[in-house]
């Protein structure tokens, strides 16, 4: 799988990602600096990881347009509820009975997302074991709280 070099134009950036459309991955310069070798296979493992876990890739972009459209949706109807000609009771109920499903959407997002994840995790450790992928999160950790303090 091809791996290409992102160079930042402001800042350091310490990420990778997988593009999935073009069958890529794709890490930054910063990134690539500040780990050792065993720690950019567990990162490339991990992205690897990203291109074999189809479904819960699927299932986290789904989620996503899913808590997209329920956003736009009920916040329209919210508008529309005030905007009616109901006593101010029943548009205080009505909007709080579809606020209350926003939760559920972002929480669903947010699940699938984490699983996601997890599973990318597990395929990187299956691989490099578990040592060189928690130092690679590690580091990952401090250095992106760090950016800033140049």
């Amino acid at each position: 799988m091809p791996v290409f070099i992102c160079y930042e134009r402001k800042g350091k950036v310490y990420n990778a990602w997988y593009d999935s459309k073009k069958k890529r991955i794709i890490i930054t310069r910063s990134l690539l600096e500040i780990l050792s070798e065993e720690e950019r296979k567990a990162v490339f493992y991990h992205e690897i990881g990203h291109s074999r876990t189809k479904f819960w890739d699927l299932m986290t972009r789904l989620t996503c347009f899913l808590w997209l459209i329920s956003v736009s949706t009920i916040l329209t109807m919210f508008i529309l509820v005030w905007l009616s000609n109901y006593d101010w009771l029943n548009k205080i109920f009505l909007s709080a009975a579809f606020l209350t499903f926003l939760p559920m959407y972002a929480i669903s997002f947010m699940i699938s997302s984490w699983v996601n994840e997890h599973e990318a995790d597990s395929y990187a450790v299956k691989i490099v074991g578990l040592k060189p992928k928690a130092q690679a999160l590690i580091k990952l950790h401090i250095y992106s709280s760090l950016k800033g303090c140049d």
